[in-house]
């Protein structure tokens, strides 16, 4: 049998028209965008890994081809830190390439952007009779708060340069939803039309699935169709990397003849698959905000294929996590937006079920749950200066900001635990265990040491021992092993076996000598306990003989 290629391509932005399928509306659109006179731009938005690249290099091919326009592909990605001067010079040689300039010089391009809008540009124009199309990748990455000088200074350049040309088109992917962005950059952009890159139909999904049959490396039965449609729902990454993995594994037997997939054989594959797009998988999940990760943790943490609201709500709640916020209170209909979930008449389901089962064995509700603290910004923001003051030793102002912050965000953890060192250090045990028990219930791992430090403090203050013990448990119910918890019950035990041995209660003594494992004052009481018995057995013995 001939050597042959797998024709599916997962990790990389798909190149070439012979490997591009479907996304024909969205090219539609662009294509309407730039025979419009009114209209110079266009946002194209989608979740990660829906396929926003690889429509802006089939985008760069086709409108080539046309001798129409110049498209030009540019990557804001990474780019964050660079200065005006400098991401224009960048963006300035990328166009530079199709247009033949060459010695472009670095030290002509100034941070008011004033060469490469006066000098640069016309001479680019001049020399080619097509119309300039800018395609800009992870167009986003403008909006977030970085250091570096890009989103203070190039958002605005570019949002003055659109407003003034007419003779060059933008094309903008982006990864998030238009209303996420920042008032800043929604108003600066509000004016442009926006297209949501989202889950391939079924003909396109089809399409992906069957260019192995193209290339009679490999055939597909009905049911191993519709299997790939089961797990991928129209994911063209997914349904890439899945189909690849299948193909791989039936090459792994040196088949003599095209092998034809089975549903099994899609089945078998998913673990696979699921471990080699791990990295992408990531890649996804990092670009959700933190409530929506909450609710996908804890949807895949049931194991049910729906769930309703009421039922999501009792499992977070069961978990410690407080429906109190906004962020968590919208994530199911923020995640129904971005094509991760979908609605049902019963509630909610995942919408790719591969999806669903990476969260479920990657990402549990109890890892996710660290996460909650960074949901609100200001709370997080009032946390860290309650930590500053805390350092400074002004327990006053700490109080005050925790419980700021805990007002915006019950589910901090961290500010719980804070707010229970500041009750232990001014002698409110009590109140100490009550905070602290707060945040043990939400994220036990975290909060594990501050509780029990809060329940030895409490432990100190009680005067009777019966609460004493009874607070002693607590702590070894959470620290089994907890030194100072075990010593202190040896001690109120061997106290209550003394009293009780004073009383000549002997079985209560026992009782209290063979708990604490203390073997040689049980086997002194058992002894005693013997004798005892014999000496009240002796006066009926001598009664007896004297009878005889």
């Amino acid at each position: 049998m001939a050597a042959l290629s797998n024709p599916y391509i997962a990790g990389n932005p798909v190149r070439g028209q012979m490997n591009f399928v479907g996304r024909l509306d969205i090219l539609r659109d662009v294509q309407r965008v730039l025979r419009n006179p009114n209209a110079n731009a266009i946002v194209l938005y989608g979740q990660r890994r829906i396929g926003k690249t690889s429509i802006l290099f089939q985008l760069e091919q086709q409108l080539a081809e046309t001798k129409e326009y110049l498209p030009v592909y540019f990557d804001l990605h990474d780019k964050t830190d660079l200065s005006l001067a400098e991401i224009l010079y960048r963006l300035a040689a990328q166009i530079a390439r199709y247009v033949d300039i060459t010695g472009l010089d670095r030290a002509q391009f100034d941070d008011e952007g004033s060469f490469f809008r006066s000098d640069f540009l016309p001479e680019a124009i001049r020399r080619t009779n097509r119309s300039l199309i800018l395609l800009f990748d992870e167009f986003d990455t403008l909006d977030r708060p970085y250091k570096g000088q890009v989103a203070a200074s190039f958002l605005p350049y570019l949002q003055r340069w659109m407003s003034r040309t007419v003779d060059i088109h933008f094309v903008l992917a982006m990864g998030r939803r238009p209303e996420d962005l920042s008032p800043t950059m929604l108003n600066a952009f509000k004016q442009v039309r926006a297209r949501h890159v989202s889950l391939m139909d079924m003909a396109e999904s089809l399409a992906i699935v069957r260019q192995s049959e193209d290339n009679h490396s490999l055939y597909w039965a009905e049911s191993g169709v519709n299997r790939i449609c089961y797990w991928t729902q129209g994911h063209p990454y997914l349904t890439q990397l899945l189909c690849g993995e299948i193909w791989e594994e039936a090459y792994d037997e040196a088949p003599s003849d095209p092998p034809t997939v089975s549903a099994d054989d899609v089945d078998l594959a998913v673990e696979a698959a699921l471990e080699q797009g791990a990295n992408a998988f990531q890649w996804i999940w990092n670009g959700l905000p933190p409530g929506e990760r909450i609710v996908m943790a804890a949807m895949a943490g049931t194991g049910k294929l729906t769930i309703t609201r009421e039922q999501l709500q009792t499992t977070l709640q069961q978990d410690g996590v407080r429906l109190l916020l906004p962020e968590l209170e919208l994530a199911p209909e923020n995640l129904l937006k971005w094509d991760l979930l979908r609605r049902t008449p019963n509630g909610y389901r995942f919408a790719i079920p591969l999806l669903q089962r990476w969260v479920m064995e990657n990402k549990p509700l109890r890892r996710v749950k660290s996460e909650l603290d960074s949901l609100e910004p200001m709370a997080e923001k009032l946390f860290r200066e309650a930590v500053d003051s805390y350092k400074l030793g002004d327990l006053g102002d700490t109080d005050l900001l925790l419980r700021r912050a805990l007002a915006l965000n019950p589910n901090h953890v961290q500010a719980r635990l804070l707010l229970g060192r500041v009750y232990l250090a001014n002698g409110r045990p009590l109140e100490a265990v009550g905070v602290t028990e707060s945040a043990y219930r939400s994220n036990p791992q975290v909060a594990q040491q501050g509780l029990v430090a809060a329940l030895l403090s409490l432990a100190e203050t009680q005067a009777d021992q019966n609460d004493q013990w009874r607070t002693f448990n607590r702590v070894l119910r959470i620290d089994p092993r907890q030194p100072l918890a075990r010593e202190k019950q040896e001690a109120i035990m061997r106290g209550w076996a003394e009293k009780a041995l004073a009383q000549g209660d002997y079985e209560a003594a026992l009782r209290a000598y063979d708990q604490i494992g203390d073997t040689e004052n049980s086997t002194a009481v058992r002894r005693q306990m013997r004798w005892q018995g014999l000496a009240a057995r002796l006066p009926r013995l001598s009664r007896s003989q004297a009878a005889k």
